[in-house]
């Protein structure tokens, strides 16, 4: 399947209220045989990779087509890094990249090198080289509406949103562009736009409590930020009207797993924390016993050995 449409311009052109459909994709090819969710590589890599030292000949494809994008030849330029990130991708690299834009800032083109970013981002059709353009875009300052419009357009796309909300983080209002970017995505990119969001406002911080870790992948990957950031441990000390009470168990349930992130075996207020929780729990009309008993399993295994709160929650489920 293929369309005449850039990836942006497809994105742009199936934007509905705000934000993109549930379950939409960009054109796959036919002879692709998996189907990942948008972000699953860049996931990946993020959470559960080792960054390695990138290979000459990767160090040598980025002087190349940096070298031919400052020279205006951006057709080149393009073919260049298109294979380069169907050999590599384009996270493992772009720090590479950037250093190098940094290291030879005297011999470089800005105004060609960001020109050739605004090209990749709009009018290319492979994902990588968009990445590669929001990338390289970053290191220079641009007001333009119109370009802020294109990074903020292609962030709508799971698989575009970690490298659109990086980008943002450069910008004058940091925390709202993330905030309303976490907003309207849904799977990784939600993923990555929460682990960025700082709780600068009541706001915000209840948003992260209360929706922080709904997305589409796993709620692990963001349950330990958003217990931290939205101060849960302190929250639960008081009662809670039932909308926080079953954002605060949403999040107790996700910590207990700990993975794919570690979660409450971390933390040295564990104890401490199922104690306040417990209490919210006999707070509540009708008692969770599969939470209950999560958090006995959790306080019975050896590692934490918590025989106040296993007794509890054996009086609980009794």
């Amino acid at each position: 399947m293929s369309t005449e449409l850039s990836l942006y311009e497809y994105i742009k052109a199936n934007i509905r209220d705000g934000e993109l459909p549930e379950n939409f994709r960009l054109p796959q090819d036919e002879e692709r045989s998996f189907d990942f969710a948008p972000g699953t590589r860049d996931g990946m890599y993020v959470f559960h990779s080792v960054p390695e030292k990138i290979s000459d000949a990767d160090q040598a494809s980025i002087k190349e087509f940096l070298e031919a994008a400052s020279d205006g030849d951006y057709d080149k330029a393009e073919e260049l890094v298109r294979l380069l990130g169907n050999k590599s991708t384009a996270l493992p690299v772009m720090a590479d990249v950037q250093q190098y834009i940094a290291d030879h800032v005297d011999f470089l083109s800005s105004e060609n090198l960001f020109q050739f970013a605004c090209i990749l981002m709009e009018q290319s059709s492979d994902v990588e080289s968009v990445k590669f353009g929001l990338g390289i875009s970053m290191l220079f300052i641009c007001m333009d509406k119109d370009y802020k419009d294109t990074v903020r357009t292609l962030g709508l796309y799971d698989e575009f949103t970690l490298p659109a909300v990086i980008n943002m983080l450069e910008w004058d209002r940091p925390v709202q562009e993330v905030f309303d970017i976490a907003k309207k995505v849904h799977g990784w990119g939600r993923i990555h736009a929460v682990d960025r969001l700082e709780p600068a406002t009541q706001e915000i911080s209840d948003w992260i409590f209360r929706e922080g870790i709904d997305n589409t992948i796993d709620p692990g990957y963001s349950v330990f930020t958003c217990w931290m950031a939205s101060q849960a441990d302190q929250r639960i000390k008081e009662p809670m009207d039932r909308e926080d009470y079953e954002a605060a168990a949403r999040m107790l349930e996700a910590l207990l797993k700990d993975t794919p992130a570690p979660g409450l075996s971390i933390l040295g207020n564990a104890e401490e924390i199922l104690t306040d929780f417990l209490d919210r729990i006999k707070e509540q009309p009708k008692t969770d016993l599969v939470l209950v008993k999560n958090i006995r399993d959790f306080a019975a295994d050896e590692n934490h050995k918590f025989e106040d709160i296993v007794s509890a929650c054996e009086e609980l489920m009794a």
